[in-house]
């Protein structure tokens, strides 16, 4: 499977794969983290390790998956502001 990174912001990337699925992905100490479904995956940051962390059932069109990226990567900015 070929996954590559379309945009990021922050710790946060929007992927696709070559069947033109979108998915958000977090990256944290050479590690990527799911953000859809009920378990929080774990895996290298590799592009075996974003597809695994996906799974069958972390991918979308694009429009749902941008606006989980803007969703994501616009709460980084105001919780790290309300922390500061």
């Amino acid at each position: 499977m070929t996954i590559r990174t379309v945009d990021y912001k922050e710790t946060y990337r929007l992927i696709t794969d070559e069947h033109n699925h979108y998915a958000v992905v977090e990256v944290r100490c050479g590690h990527v983290y799911s953000l859809h479904g009920n378990h929080r995956r774990e895996a290298p940051d590799s592009e075996e390790g974003m597809a695994r962390v996906v799974g069958n059932d972390g991918w979308f069109d694009e429009h749902a998956a941008r606006a989980c990226f803007e969703s994501a990567a616009g709460g980084e900015d105001y919780y790290r502001q309300r922390m500061w």
